[in-house]
């Protein structure tokens, strides 16, 4: 049977209702403002509105699609591994990796996008025309494309939804045996599934976001947007546990020694997405390939300097530095 915490877990309090309903509000109104901004200073084209709406909202999209993706890859880890660091999480996790079908639905917008020829250059038909980009239409075309992101979700889908189903029907299983056997089953299930988390976040990564720029490619992207989901997966549910902690929910669960645990697993993925990035940006300056090194020459100029160096600063030196006290 549930246990007095589980059943805790699943009922959901009013202050995280009333947070929902508030950020529910607050995303649709930033969206339609975020349009009708993008609307006014495109100049009154498709072209001009893509520059603008479109690739920040794909920026976001990938953002809190990690998070969802990212939380089934950590919770798959925690079936394999065990240990208490992932019992007090399990549950936020599992939740996260619940919103799967809401991202799918917001993938809709990028689908308009492809459809439109506003956000991929590869759809463009002056772009799609180039030598280079023929050699590469026979995995960058739209029918493929589209195919390649329902695999994707599938994959996610599946995963998430056996290992939710799973996790709860053990929670409410009273024959230890019984139980024991949900457990290797959700165990059974990590091992493929973690394979098929690197497989498939490795080429959405390439789809959505290193197709933006066709000409370009790295061999090491797929591993930085794995690092990138586990991260910000990871930094998500340690906010959540805190602001439910915060708010007098599972104060006896939360221990300082969890806490502790968890960001020492933080520090370790900081690292890891810091180790892929200057890897990256390290072999590709050092050889200094014409079809490779504009990719960084864009990005370090313009103003999009600062940017770089916020992101060395921010999201590495800074966490770094603090998740290293204790």
């Amino acid at each position: 049977m549930l246990t007095e915490i589980d059943q805790r877990l699943y009922t959901v309090p009013t202050a995280v209702r009333r947070f929902g309903g508030t950020a529910l509000v607050v995303g649709l109104v930033a969206l339609a403002a975020a349009a009708v901004i993008a609307a006014v200073s495109s100049g009154g084209t498709l072209r001009g509105f893509g520059d603008v709406f479109w690739r920040p909202y794909l920026v976001a999209y990938v953002l809190w699609t990690g998070v969802a993706v990212g939380s089934m890859s950590i919770m798959m880890l925690h079936h394999l591994s065990g240990g208490g660091w992932g019992v007090v999480l399990r549950r936020l996790f599992e939740a996260a990796s619940r919103t799967l079908p809401l991202c799918l639905i917001l993938f809709v917008p990028i689908v308009v996008a492809v459809l439109t020829h506003t956000l991929y250059p590869w759809t463009m038909p002056e772009i799609a025309a180039e030598a280079i980009i023929k050699k590469k239409a026979i995995f960058l075309n739209t029918p493929f494309f589209l195919a390649r992101t329902l695999f994707y979700f599938a994959v996610w889908f599946a995963l998430a939804y056996f290992l939710n189903k799973w996790s709860l029907a053990q929670d409410t299983e009273e024959d230890p045996r019984r139980s024991r056997s949900l457990r290797e089953r959700m165990q059974n299930l990590s091992g493929p599934g973690i394979l098929l988390f690197g497989l498939t976040v490795t080429f959405a990564g390439i789809d959505w976001i290193m197709t933006l720029e066709p000409e370009w490619f790295s061999t090491i992207f797929g591993l930085l947007i794995m690092a990138g989901f586990g991260l910000t997966s990871f930094a998500f549910a340690i906010l959540a546990a805190v602001w439910l902690r915060g708010h007098g929910r599972l104060v006896e669960v939360y221990q300082p020694r969890h806490f502790h645990d968890h960001g020492k697993l933080l520090l370790a993925f900081v690292m890891i997405w810091a180790y892929f990035s200057f890897s990256q940006f390290l072999i590709i300056w050092s050889a200094n390939l014409p079809e490779e090194i504009p990719w960084y020459l864009r990005r370090l100029r313009g103003g999009w300097q600062y940017v770089a160096l916020g992101l060395i600063i921010f999201h590495f030196a800074l966490p770094f530095v603090l998740l290293l006290s204790r």
